[in-house]
């Protein structure tokens, strides 16, 4: 009991100390910080928020380009945080957050260990101009038809490959694959 109490007044401080800033999603939509203010982290304070173990799905925090997104979290939106530094385009900073499932994630995002992706479309939170910018990820069930460049979990085999309109890809062109746990 002591040790889980350790562990929460431990992370409490660890966020209160960086003023990791959440997102209101019309904030998120218009890609603004107005009133809000981000402090960007250090590659050590990054380096401890991937050693505290969160529940699963979490709420968005804002980090700086320059910084590598920790492990376990994924990218949900491409923003301007005037306390990162310029990089030569208005959007310096990704919002992220370690993901529930299902989530929709940015297309530049990695997709974690044991999700896949089952759907791309474009969104406006997420760079990229034109094109398909973001995918919906999830943990799979036992059968699911999944994007062609959806990783394929440990514990699963691909038993077919097929066309999708819910992947992006040519018309007709396989653009998906079946998976199966085994």
């Amino acid at each position: 009991m002591l040790k889980v109490l350790f562990k929460s007044v431990l992370i409490f401080n660890f966020f209160s100390l960086f003023c990791m800033s959440t997102y209101a999603s019309d904030e998120l939509d218009r890609g603004i910080d107005s009133e809000l203010q981000v402090v960007p982290m250090t590659e050590l304070q990054l380096q401890k928020l991937e050693e505290i173990t969160m529940s699963a799905g979490s709420n968005p925090i804002v980090i700086c380009k320059n910084l590598t997104v920790p492990s376990g979290y994924v990218i949900v939106a491409e923003l301007m945080a005037a306390s990162c530094p310029l990089n030569g385009t208005s959007d310096n900073a990704w919002k992220i957050k370690i993901p529930g499932s299902p989530e929709i994630v940015c297309l530049v995002s990695s997709i974690p260990e044991g999700y896949v992706m089952y759907s791309s479309y474009n969104s406006t939170s997420c760079p990229g101009f034109g094109v398909e910018t973001a995918m919906r990820i999830k943990i799979p069930g036992a059968r699911e038809t999944v994007c062609m460049a959806s990783p394929v979990p440990d514990g699963y085999i691909v038993y077919d490959q097929l066309y999708t309109s819910t992947c992006y890809g040519s018309n007709g062109a396989i653009n998906a694959k079946k998976i199966q746990r085994i």
